[in-house]
């Protein structure tokens, strides 16, 4: 059941739990059972609630491989796990791929790539990403 299977990555990603969300949709993939968003958002927000940049990246390629589709919320969570691993140009390039997506960037994915570039000492791209938001009509926070 796919609700199920979302029930119970939304509870791993809220604690933390980014493996054992990664062995459930791995084991889900294997026996051939239906992947979603969904499933792939859960998984990566666990990534990225504990900081696992390179895993969330691997999701978000994988999800591709799948011919699952990432979003908005996919690509703003492996962001901003870029951002918490401090992987600022990763996180930029991120940002940059999600037009090309068919993602649209929003506050989230921005305001996550300007907290990597600010944090690795880049304040200038901090302040040119922040400037580009009013171009776009987002608001920061």
């Amino acid at each position: 059941q796919p609700r199920i299977a979302t029930f119970v990555l939304n509870g791993l990603a809220k604690a933390k739990r980014s493996e054992t969300a990664w062995q459930v949709l791995h084991v889900m993939m294997c026996y051939q059972i239906e992947t979603n968003i969904y499933h792939y958002s859960s998984t990566i927000s666990a990534c990225e609630k504990c900081g696992q940049w390179s895993l969330a990246l691997s999701l978000l390629a994988l999800m591709s491989e799948n011919t699952v589709i990432p979003n908005e919320i996919t690509y703003s969570s492996t962001i901003s796990a870029c951002d918490k691993g401090g992987q600022w140009q990763l996180a930029l390039s991120l940002l940059s791929l999600m037009p090309e997506a068919k993602a649209t960037p929003n506050e989230i994915s921005y305001n996550s790539t300007i907290s990597a570039c600010e944090k690795s000492g880049h304040w200038q791209l901090a302040l040119s990403l922040l400037s580009s938001m009013a171009r776009v009509q987002l608001v920061p926070d």
